[in-house]
């Protein structure tokens, strides 16, 4: 008698259902795409993904291109999130500014109101 052993793997789009039986494996944030694979292995797959991806990035080390490619996306990034928070910082400095000025009309408002009724009461 010879059993036959199959792995098949799914790619499962953000959303989806993940079929019975089966685990995710690795997430590959690229393509936005979850791997599964049928349940314990899922576990060892993603295991040893992530033992060879460990060895490859911080043993055999990545070529001059790539080092250059990651070192443009971070400054990309922290060019991106620094015009984020200036915009965020002006919006917030506006926002006090009218509500300053909304809040000493509401207190004129106010005034106004307390002197009506207090010459209504009078003239009661």
């Amino acid at each position: 008698m010879q059993f036959k052993l199959i792995v098949a793997q799914r790619q499962i789009l953000e959303g989806e259902r993940i079929p019975k039986w089966y685990g995710i494996a690795y997430h590959d944030p690229n393509s936005m795409i979850s791997i599964c694979y049928p349940f314990p292995f899922n576990i060892i797959i993603g295991w040893v993904r992530k033992v060879w991806l460990n060895f490859r990035w911080y043993y055999v080390g990545v070529d001059k291109r790539e080092k250059e490619l990651r070192l443009a996306n971070h400054h990309g990034y922290m060019q991106g999130y620094d015009d984020a928070t200036k915009f965020a910082d002006s919006m917030m400095i506006r926002l006090h500014k009218e509500n300053e000025k909304l809040t000493a009309q509401l207190e004129v408002v106010i005034s106004f109101l307390e002197e009506k009724t207090i010459k209504q009461k009078e003239d009661e």
